[in-house]
């Protein structure tokens, strides 16, 4: 069975409130945009299909990594396997912290979130990651005030799943993001055409990538159209790493 995290009328105040609390932010003045393509857990799709595609175009994305899943099968299909790793670093990827286990943060004690942190770390170096794991996104979108404070001393950013762009600066410690799903496409797109009037960061992320996708995913028809808008917009499409540099170079 699938985990989803009941939400309830404390959790809704609790994510308004957060946005205001523990904030790490980042201010910086762009005139070309930016978008981060992004991939959750992730799914074996997302390298055969997504990883392949924009390498083909010259693009990197980051890859949110939970260890642990590595050669595991569930609703997004079959997930990457430890080789596929080197692959997406040597290609120019970004491999990303995700929990060892895609835990749900806010279920996890001091001790036990400390041992999904370092059990993937240093199991993605055992599987042959060579860069250091800088950038954190929480699994189900799940954290709050005490997590944004915790993480953020540990990772260069954080992402969450809250919809939005950063135009003008950012909050490092929960990062909003775009979920590109087949029910989102067309309106995220929408949002990457905008960026021309306004130039912002646009965050994206997906999962699977088939022709039946799940909620949480999209076809690779649909991934495509995301990367030919990306491209039209005259945006610089970086890796989260990269794009963090940039803006640091960059900040007012």
């Amino acid at each position: 069975m699938t985990y989803v995290p009941t939400p309830s009328v404390f959790d809704k105040v609790a994510r308004k409130l957060r946005r205001f609390q523990n904030v790490r932010r980042l201010n910086f003045d762009i005139e070309t945009p930016i978008i981060s393509i992004t991939f959750d857990d992730f799914p074996k799709s997302a390298v055969d299909i997504g990883a392949r595609e924009m390498n083909a175009r010259g693009l990197r994305g980051t890859f949110y990594t939970c260890a642990g899943l590595a050669g595991q099968t569930n609703h997004h299909g079959r997930l990457f396997d430890p080789e596929d790793l080197p692959r997406l670093e040597a290609a120019g990827h970004e491999i990303a912290g995700h929990t060892f286990d895609h835990m749900d943060c806010l279920t996890l004690s001091d001790a036990a979130l400390e041992r999904e942190l370092s059990k993937n770390s240093a199991t993605l170096k055992q599987m042959g990651v060579k860069q250091s794991v800088d950038n954190f996104a929480f699994p189900f979108g799940q954290n709050s005030a005490a997590l944004k404070a915790r993480l953020g001393a540990e990772f260069k950013s954080l992402r969450g799943i809250t919809d939005g762009v950063h135009a003008g600066n950012a909050d490092l410690n929960e990062l909003k993001s775009c979920g590109f799903y087949s029910g989102t496409a067309g309106r995220v797109i929408k949002r990457i055409e905008n960026l021309k009037a306004r130039p912002a960061w646009i965050t994206i992320f997906t999962h699977d990538i088939q022709d039946s996708p799940t909620q949480w995913g999209c076809t690779e028809v649909e991934f495509i159209s995301l990367l030919d808008a990306a491209e039209l917009s005259g945006a610089r499409i970086m890796t989260i790493r990269d794009a963090l540099k940039t803006l640091e170079a960059d900040h007012d």
